[in-house]
């Protein structure tokens, strides 16, 4: 989602450009369908709200598994880790192929 709200800095949009979003979105569903079914839906409700709904959120999430919200944020970055390497090496993967 963070990915759609960023706009181009430059005037003119390239090809390659949106080339590359969609290399990212489909690491992303690559990485994300690897997860275990709990790890996904942690980090999906995790990120689902935005401003005081995403703190109210989160504070529900943590109480529905009977967490801290310490301990829930630090499961969260686990995750947001795990995604990171996986869509790094997908990433790696397919440059060769764009090359």
């Amino acid at each position: 989602e963070q990915l759609k709200k960023v706009k181009p800095q430059v005037t003119e949009w390239h090809e390659d450009k949106e080339e590359d979003h969609e290399a990212e979105f489909e690491c992303l569903d690559r990485c994300m369908d690897k997860l275990t079914m709990h790890n996904r839906e942690l980090v999906l409700k995790y990120y689902d709200h935005e401003k005081d709904a995403k703190i109210e959120q989160r504070r529900m999430l943590a109480e529905t598994m009977n967490i801290g919200l310490n301990a829930l944020r630090i499961r969260a970055h686990r995750i947001r880790s795990i995604l990171y390497r996986c869509i790094s090496g997908c990433l790696d993967q397919q440059s060769p192929e764009q090359g």
